[in-house]
Order: C-alpha cells, then sequence, then structure tokens
C-alpha cells in the first residue's frame, strides 16, 4: 500500500515528515498573500517617496505639494450645481443638431492665494492622502502576518477587521473633511456663501467602498470560524 502526499504551505523554513503510510511534503511554496503583499509594498514606498519628493521641491520653490511651495495657484474643481451662468455659456464647435452641452464640473483658481486659501486647498487633498498611507500600512502588515501565521489565525481575522472598519470610517472623515473644506475655499473666492447643500454637492464619497468593507468583514469572519473549527478538531484528537 503506497502512502499519499500532500503539499502544504508553511512560512517559516522546509521540512519532509513521514508517518502512518502518510508523507506529507512541506516545501516552499509561493506565497499565499501575493500579489497582494508586492502590491501593498510597492503602493506604501511610492506614496512615501511622493512624499518626501514633493517636499524637497516645495523647500527649493521647484514645484507645490498639497497646496504649498512654489508659484502654486489655489485651484478647486466646482460642481455645475453651484455654478450660475450669465448668457449662453460655452459650448462646443461642430456639434450635430440635437446635441446640447452640459458642463458636469468648472475649475476656479485663485492666481495669489491667500495662506488660508492654501491651507483650505490642502485639506482638500490631504485627508484622502492620507487614508491611502494608512490603508497601505496596515495591509503590509496583514500581509506579513499571514505570511508568518498563515492567513487562518486570529490575528489575521482581527487584522482584517480593522482594515475594513478603517476604510469604511476613514472615508466617511475624509471626505467629509475634503467636502468642507472645498466648501470653505469656494466661498473665499466668490462673493457668495453656500449653503448645507454646497456641502453635499462637494462630498465625493464613495459607496462601492461599503460594498468592500463589508465584503471584508464576512471574510474576517469565515476566516474566525475556520480558526475556532480547528481548534475544536484539534482538542479532540
Amino acid at each position: 500500500m503506497t502512502g499519499s502526499t500532500m503539499v502544504a504551505y508553511v512560512p517559516e523554513g522546509n521540512d519532509i515528515r513521514y508517518g502512518m503510510g502518510v508523507s506529507m511534503v512541506i516545501g516552499k511554496v509561493r506565497n499565499p498573500v501575493e500579489p497582494l503583499a508586492t502590491t501593498s509594498r510597492v503602493a506604501l514606498g511610492g506614496a512615501l517617496a511622493v512624499i518626501v519628493f514633493g517636499v524637497v521641491a516645495a523647500v527649493f520653490g521647484s514645484n507645490g505639494v498639497f497646496g504649498f511651495g512654489g508659484d502654486q495657484a489655489a485651484c478647486l474643481d466646482v460642481p455645475s450645481a453651484l455654478v450660475r451662468f450669465h448668457g449662453d455659456g460655452g459650448t462646443i464647435f461642430g456639434l450635430r443638431s440635437g446635441v446640447a452641452t452640459f458642463a458636469d464640473s468648472f475649475n476656479l483658481c485663485a492666481t495669489n492665494p491667500r495662506t488660508s486659501e492654501r491651507l483650505l486647498l490642502s485639506l482638500t487633498e490631504i485627508p484622502g492622502y492620507l487614508l491611502f498611507v494608512v490603508m497601505a500600512v496596515l495591509v503590509v502588515r496583514f500581509t506579513r502576518t499571514a505570511s508568518r501565521s498563515g492567513v487562518y489565525s486570529g490575528s489575521s481575522a482581527r487584522q482584517i477587521r480593522l482594515i475594513a472598519w478603517t476604510l469604511v470610517l476613514g472615508e466617511i472623515i475624509a471626505t467629509g473633511i475634503e467636502a468642507t473644506a472645498s466648501r470653505s475655499l469656494f466661498d473665499a473666492m466668490t462673493s457668495y456663501h453656500s449653503g448645507a447643500q454646497a456641502l453635499l454637492d462637494f462630498w465625493d464619497f464613495h459607496l462601492s467602498l461599503v460594498f468592500v468593507s463589508l465584503g471584508l468583514l464576512t471574510f474576517a469572519r469565515i476566516v474566525s470560524l475556520g480558526v475556532r473549527m480547528r481548534e475544536e478538531n484539534e482538542g479532540t484528537i
């Protein structure tokens, strides 16, 4: 009677074990969290490099970063709902009969922005970028944990839940700050003050991230149940 062979992934080291007519070959198998591990490390490194080069460029005056440095104007994309036309507005040459133009957004720029306007411009960019960096750090941390102890572990499940909640709550907070700063910058550039509706017009929350977070929470629950079942099976052997 010949024994069966099982190939399994082991995070650390290589080994070969035999017993009870079954040979288990534990070899070096590709990391199960790839390509996420490599992608997250590259994304984090790229984001940090952009910050470093941006700060250096801002200090030496060759460019700006997050609203500061260089001769950067303070520009803001304004939703069409907040724009009032005088006259017929713009058009596109060569339109066929029955085709009309409707602008989706407009761009306002303060060519010589004050410090307060630069600060508001920074608040329209930094929160989303900061969320991206935080998410990259959390994913890198998760992939390292999963590489060492395996995906089906209690620590992996906890980190997946942390990623899910950080994603959805961070998106709400980041887009809320950016919308508030955008409305304030819009008010600083115009002669009238916008209301609460303008805040909603500037709020750019991505609803799809809610479903991504729900999927991650569901996966974390599956991992937790798998860990519990494994522990119960080990306790009965």
